[in-house]
């Protein structure tokens, strides 16, 4: 059976410390007016049937979790404005819009598949924590701050597909991949992107890099396919490590 939610206005969880789920195929949607406040415990979707629409609205977590494990599609101007958000291992989906992350917020992508579409721009303080599973993008899209621990960042098969990073990009594991005709990762001039950590990381897609770009730690750059850095004329490239690209 279905359960189909529709909050326009404010849907809480408030009581006890224990974890609220969702059954399985639960099609929720909060729209541009509504608001998800999770004040105690944890509120979780974690049949990967189960289905997670914002068409704008905020998210609000300052204690607890939300976890959403099936479809999380964002099409809307949406705003979490505190705490964590998980996308965990049955996730699939994909964001047009806009995401903001407040100060302190972590989007915690764990597992699955899922796509930033053309136009889609992931702003504020907060950071993507990419930690397992593949964030892709189709078309160009921009990202604040994007930690990458694990997984893959990966591309559609387009030149436009640019991912461009207007904050920081710390990367310390996982794969930066993409199709040779795919398009880039652009660091802007006013970004940062770190490359540390001792694990060896994968890259076959090109960078762009106008801003600062430090290498450190002792794992090497492992090339697979055909792929460029261009250090563009506002670029730094700082080599702190005596790691190699291969």
């Amino acid at each position: 059976q279905i359960g189909v939610f529709t909050n326009s206005g404010t849907f809480k969880k408030s009581a006890g410390a224990a974890t609220t789920i969702f059954p399985a195929s639960t099609q929720f949607t909060n729209t541009n007016t509504g608001l998800v406040l999770v004040q105690s415990g944890s509120l979780s979707f974690t049949s990967a049937l189960s289905v997670f629409n914002c068409s704008g609205g905020t998210l609000n977590i300052p204690s607890g979790s939300l976890t959403l494990s099936g479809g999380f599609n964002n099409s809307g101007n949406s705003s979490v404005v505190a705490g964590t958000l998980n996308l965990a291992f049955g996730l699939t989906g994909s964001s047009s819009g806009s995401l903001s992350l407040a100060a302190g917020v972590v989007l915690n992508h764990l597992g699955g598949t899922h796509q930033l579409n053309s136009g889609m721009t992931i702003t504020g303080t907060g950071v993507y924590r990419l930690n397992g599973g593949t964030l892709s993008n189709s078309g160009a899209v921009s990202l604040q701050n994007l930690d990458l621990l694990a997984g893959t960042l990966s591309a559609a098969s387009g030149s436009s597909d640019i991912l461009t990073v207007t904050g920081v990009l710390n990367w310390s594991g996982g794969a930066i991949l993409g199709p040779t005709s795919s398009g880039s990762v652009n660091i802007s001039p006013a970004a940062t992107f770190n490359i540390s950590g001792g694990s060896n990381k994968t890259i076959s897609r090109n960078i762009i890099n106008s801003g600062t770009t430090t290498w450190t730690g002792t794992g090497n750059l492992l090339g697979g396919g055909s792929h460029t850095f261009v250090n563009q004329a506002t670029g730094f490239f700082n080599v702190q490590t005596t790691s190699t690209l291969v």
